[in-house]
């Protein structure tokens, strides 16, 4: 079995997911990352827990796909979770900073509508 052979089918299963109108684990297969190791185990990176549980509910559909694909029933999946780190805000005024600094515009239309930043 090759890592071309691997990389087809997974691909064959993420456009599969698309089609059926399942764009979430589109997307999480996309953005996986998956490595197919020698010892037959893909690993892969999911980017948070939403996407976790939507991979979970499928896991089971996706080996049985790849192991009758690539013809080898001994095929599993480990995965890593990367968690961003939560970001908590206690007021409206700390939520204005964190947004203001990935968007310098929200200040002009601070300024422009006459907005108070409640504390």
């Amino acid at each position: 079995m090759s890592g071309e052979a691997f990389e087809h089918a997974w691909k064959e299963y993420s456009l599969k997911a698309k089609r059926d109108k399942n764009n979430s684990l589109y997307s999480t297969l996309s953005n996986a990352n998956p490595q197919f190791g020698s010892d037959l185990i893909i690993n892969i990176t999911i980017k948070n827990s939403i996407a976790l549980k939507e991979y979970d509910s499928k896991k089971p559909e996706l080996i049985k796909f790849l192991r009758a694909k690539l013809k080898n029933h001994s095929i599993d999946i480990k995965h890593t979770v990367l968690e961003n780190t939560k970001f908590e805000h206690h007021d409206s005024k700390s939520k204005f900073i964190k947004l203001l600094k990935e968007n310098q515009s929200l200040e002009k239309f601070r300024k422009l509508f006459n907005l108070d930043i409640d504390s």
